[in-house]
């Protein structure tokens, strides 16, 4: 017999293995494969160094809002008003569209990395004279608080802003109180005196 009548079927069969296989591997886009995905941006080593750093103060290690304490530090970041919070209260804040982050695995800038240090008006320590210095201490959640006490306390203290500290003080770096405080849309909300009733005119006889 011919060997290429012999051999020529399992020739063909070969290469239409190969070409199969070939669709199919990432690197080459033919026949339906798909292209390999670009890298994904990393955040930079000297913010990760800085964001670390900032995560282990002591007064960073203590949730503001209900006192939950972690060894290590808290890995939720409420980027809006710049604390390091628990879960429960990354929860918190998210359900008002606060903006969060988290540590390990967001992708972090140094200039937003300084912006959460104490020299620039952020960190737990600024927010609590900031947002936090008159909360009585029977309305300040618990870290066995439900997750409904945490958005209550939330809404008052970061929306309301019911225990702010003394009009006009500032923090380090930040904003006079007494301004806008950012809301649930992501917009600023002004706590200001309510507007004066206009007094009524006397009806002339």
């Amino acid at each position: 017999e011919d060997g290429s009548s012999h051999f020529g079927p399992i020739d063909r069969g070969f290469e239409l293995s190969a070409s199969i296989l070939l669709a199919r591997s990432p690197s080459h886009p033919w026949l339906g494969g798909r292209a390999a995905s670009p890298a994904m941006p990393e955040t930079d080593k000297l913010a990760e160094k800085e964001l670390q750093r900032l995560r282990k103060l002591p007064e960073n290690r203590v949730c503001p809002n209900c006192s939950k304490e972690d060894r290590v530090g808290f890995k939720g970041v409420c980027t809006v008003f710049k604390t390091f919070v628990c879960n429960d209260c990354k929860s918190a804040h998210q359900s008002f569209s606060h903006r969060t982050k988290s540590v390990d695995m967001s992708v972090w800038t140094m200039e937003e990395v300084k912006a959460l240090d104490e020299r620039s008006g952020g960190g737990n320590k600024a927010a609590q004279r900031r947002w936090l210095a008159r909360v009585p201490e029977s309305e300040r959640p618990t870290a066995e608080s439900s997750l409904d006490a945490k958005k209550k306390f939330v809404e008052r203290a970061y929306i309301e802003g019911r225990y702010a500290g003394p009009e006009g003080s500032e923090a380090p770096g930040g904003a006079a109180l007494g301004g806008e405080a950012p809301g649930g849309d992501g917009e600023g909300r002004t706590k200001g005196k309510k507007p004066k009733k206009e007094k009524s005119k006397k009806r002339s006889e």
